[in-house]
């Protein structure tokens, strides 16, 4: 878990550093980009986790990854 957030750190620092040679595009500040754009990206990203994410232990797509004695 520290080392995904510390990825996320780094990866971050980066897409706002690229992001941030967007100033004056479109007529937006390069502060408005990196809100837009990284928003944007974490809505796609919390649908795909939502459907692919199983509810509770025992649902049916658990099946796949944890066996019975994890379930319980």
């Amino acid at each position: 878990m520290f080392g995904f957030q510390n990825y996320s750190g780094i990866v971050g620092s980066l897409l706002t550093y690229g992001i941030s040679y967007m100033d004056g595009l479109g007529g937006m500040s390069a502060w408005q980009w990196v809100y837009l754009l990284e928003g944007i990206l974490t809505t796609l990203f919390s649908f795909i986790v939502y459907f692919i994410l199983p509810d509770y232990p025992k649902s049916p797509r658990s099946n796949k990854w944890l066996t019975p004695r994890e379930q319980e």
